[in-house]
């Protein structure tokens, strides 16, 4: 099914993404030749994922209890990782009794 643009022109949907896509070109494929570039935007959407992947394979949490303790040790584990550490020293760090903590704000 075709759909009349404002202008009277006639384009799918498809035909007005492939078009932007197009003109936007090297701001899509950026992903895939600067890798200092994430692949998305949504942080909120990634630390998500971990816990909805955990909930499709057991497709539940027994209690809330374990449903906290998983959400407080990812966000521990994402916040470290963004500072530069990573997650294996900053559990050792954290399990020899010297947990890594965020820069206290000025």
């Amino acid at each position: 099914m075709r759909s009349c643009r404002a202008d009277g022109r006639r384009g799918g949907p498809g035909l007005v993404l492939a078009k932007r896509l197009q003109r936007k070109a090297s701001q899509v494929w950026t992903v895939t030749t600067n890798f200092a570039v994430p692949w998305t935007n949504n942080g909120s959407e990634q630390s998500l994922r971990g816990v909805r992947v955990t909930l499709k394979i057991s497709r539940c949490w027994r209690t809330l209890a374990s449903l906290q303790r998983h959400c407080r040790t990812r966000s521990y584990l994402t916040t470290a990782g963004n500072h530069g550490i990573a997650p294996l020293i900053a559990i050792r760090n954290a399990l020899t009794g010297n947990p890594w903590m965020p820069p206290q704000p000025a």
